[in-house]
């Protein structure tokens, strides 16, 4: 696997993407659970 040589593109971090996604769904989570009877049927 390569890694690119121009800071300014530093290529796609796998890691980070994951840490953004899951304090994304940690953020939202009580509300989509506050909202799980509308979902129920």
């Amino acid at each position: 696997m390569s890694r690119p040589t121009d800071p300014a593109q530093p290529g796609f971090d796998a890691r980070r993407f994951k840490a953004m996604e899951r304090a994304g769904f940690n953020r939202i989570a009580a509300r989509y659970a506050d909202g799980a009877h509308l979902r129920a049927d």
